[in-house]
This record gives structure tokens, sequence and C-alpha cells, in this order.
């Protein structure tokens, strides 16, 4: 009897081990197989000089075991739909294979969910690309994506009259600042690049004058004659200067810049210090950091959003003028930072180098997580 009881025990025993080695076992298998990322990429056949060639890009992504599906833009706007239904059919990152202005699109539908944005850069400028340090060589940009960790990060936010809702992740402007946006040639640009820019500011800057407007920041009220007024949350500006040099994507705040130049003369000297010194001219500029601001003006503003004209055609100035109500939307958003990018948009305080890979989670992986956790397990998964 006392055999029978020491055999049935010794099993007993055995198959716990046994049981207990097959499900570490299982552990590290499904360690090494977290399910595919599901990268939705949407492309932009007009964006920069042509159609650009996503072959070697998409070979580096496909080897990492990325599943992708690429969708077109086909007109303005059409970017915020597809990214909208992205989140909607479960991708994990939405990447523009594109410009800013597309880019900024995706930004908007993606604004307040848990969906990555990244980049691979196949625009004119690029702002987004180059202030995270993105390669323009599309496979090394490729390979920043596989490797890229997630991070939450401002938005701002735009109303007219109360309307027309629109997200932003670099900048907005008001006044020249759109007028130059609004008379870039698209085909010059495909041409020259970001010269192209420069030649529509060197236009715009000596004609365009200043108008009076009523400014409300934080309970604080302005009034003047602007030219000019930049809302950044990044700090480059046309690919050439910045304006809000001192700007961070995750403090909470928007930094403004008021251009006051209300002559042909003043508005030359405030060009040529962002073209030379790649700062504003304090002489006609005035720099705020703040967490939302109103614009109050007689007449409709030429604006730009991201480096893209806005089309406002229909709105009209109301009894009180035109309003533009500017606030900023704390860590609206997940964007895909490469490793190697050094945090200059980031607060000092809050930069650190994060473990929260592009890649998702196994579901595998957190039932055996949970598994080990109920088993007082202490194994790496």
């Amino acid at each position: 009897m006392d055999d029978a009881i020491d055999a049935a025990w010794r099993h007993s025993r055995l198959g716990k081990k046994e049981r207990i080695s097959h499900y570490e076992r299982g552990v590290r298998h499904s360690a090494m197989k977290p399910r595919p990322l599901k990268a939705c990429l949407i492309t932009n056949p007009r964006s920069g000089r042509g159609q650009i060639d996503l072959s070697g890009a998409l070979s580096v992504l496909q080897a990492q075991g990325w599943e992708i599906a690429i969708r077109q833009k086909l007109h303005g706007g059409h970017a915020t739909k597809l990214a909208r239904h992205a989140v909607r059919d479960g991708y994990d990152v939405v990447v523009g294979c594109a410009g800013d202005g597309t880019i900024s699109e995706i930004v908007d539908g993606l604004a307040g969910t848990d969906v990555a944005v990244g980049v691979l850069p196949g625009g004119t400028v690029n702002l987004w690309a180059r202030e995270l340090g993105v390669s323009p060589r599309l496979e090394v940009a490729a390979m920043q994506l596989v490797g890229a960790v997630r991070r939450r990060v401002d938005l701002g936010h735009v109303q007219i009259n109360g309307r027309h809702d629109r997200h932003f992740l670099l900048m907005a402007g008001l006044g020249v600042d759109g007028a130059v946006i609004a008379g870039v040639s698209k085909p010059l640009k495909r041409r020259i690049g970001k010269l192209a820019i420069v030649i529509a500011a060197l236009r715009a800057f000596p004609s365009y004058r200043s108008v009076p407007v009523q400014i409300e920041f934080d309970g604080i009220k302005w009034q003047g004659r602007v030219s000019q007024v930049i809302v950044g949350n990044t700090r480059m500006y046309g690919g050439f200067t910045r304006v809000t040099p001192d700007a961070f994507i995750d403090d909470g705040l928007l930094d403004i810049c008021l251009i006051t130049a209300d002559s042909p003369g003043s508005a030359g000297r405030q060009l040529a210090s962002l073209l030379l010194r790649k700062q504003p001219s304090g002489a006609s500029a005035e720099s705020y950091r703040v967490a939302s601001l109103t614009i109050t003006s007689p007449i409709a503003l030429p604006l730009q959003i991201d480096g893209g004209a806005e089309r406002l055609k229909k709105e009209k100035p109301r009894a009180d003028g035109m309003t533009y109500a500017f606030s900023v939307r704390p860590g609206a958003l997940t964007v895909l930072t490469p490793r190697g990018y050094n945090g200059a948009l980031f607060q000092p305080s809050g930069w650190r180098e994060s473990s929260d890979s592009v890649l998702p989670a196994s579901d595998d992986n957190h039932d055996h997580r949970e598994a080990a956790k109920h088993n007082g397990s202490t194994a790496a998964l």
C-alpha cells in the first residue's frame, strides 16, 4: 500500500515538473513570436517631385514581419478618412509615405487614439521627418521604423468662427505666412524643392500689409497690428529657419510669434533675419508661450496648417470680425521616433529612452504573463 502511494506521489511530482517544463517552453516560444504588426501605409502620388519608390522600404518592413496594406490619397482631406478607417480596422501604425501635408491629414485622423503615426519622407521639405532625424533614404527610414519607440506628443487645434476644427502637428500660420504658402507654385516646388517657398516669401513679404487684431491668450489681452502670427508646436519653419526655436512638443503649451513689421522695409529686415540668423528679429517680433489664444481680425486672414494652405473661401467675417481660436491638446497623439533620436523636441525633465517598442505585445504573451504572476513564476517573458 505504501509502495503504491509512493509511486503515485512520484508520478504526480513528475507530471507537475513536465507540465511546468512544457509551460516554460510555451512561454519562450510565444515570446519569440509576437503577433505581426499591422501597418497601413498612406501614399500621395503628388508629393515631392513625383511618386516615390517604396519597393526597398517595403522589403525591409516585410522582412521584419510587418503586415502592410497600402492606401493612396486621392484628394485633399482623403488621408484623414483613410487614417480613421485604419483605426476602425485595427491597425497598429499608420505610416505617411509622403510630405508634411499628408502627414498632417493623417494626424487629424489619429488624434485621440492609440494608433501611432510614422513617416517615410516623400515630400519636398519633410519638416516632421527632419525634426526627428528620419533618414531621407527610404530603406534606412524603414529600418528606423522597425526599431522605433512610441511616444505621446501634444497637438495644436484651431477653429475658425467656431467651426472648421483642425489639428496640427508642426505649426499654423496667419497673415503673410498663409499668403506665402498659398502663393507657392506647385510645379516650381516639384522642380526646385523648398526654394519655391523662399521665392514665394520674397514676393509676399514686401507687399503684405499689417492688420489690426485683438489677441487674448491665457487671460491676457493684446491689441495691435500684425503682419504674421505663427503658432508653433515644433521648431522648424519652411525648411530654412526657426520661428519658434524653443518649442517643446510635450509641454502642454504652444509657442507663438507675433510679427509686427508694418512697412516694406521692416518686413524685408525681418525676412533677412529669418534667412540669415535663422530666427526672428526682436525689432518686429514678440514671442510668448501659451495654452490657448484667440485672434480676432476685421478681415479674413490667409491660414496655413503644417505647410498646407487652408481654403476657407466661404467663411466670411461676422459682425465682430473673423475669430481664430487656437488651443493645445496635450498627449493627443502617439508618434514613432527613431531610437537614435536625441530628444531635442521633448522636455529634458521628461525625456528618457522608453522601452515602449513599436512592436505590439502578443496576446499569448499577455496570457502567459498573467499565468506566471498567478503561479509565482519569476521567468523573464
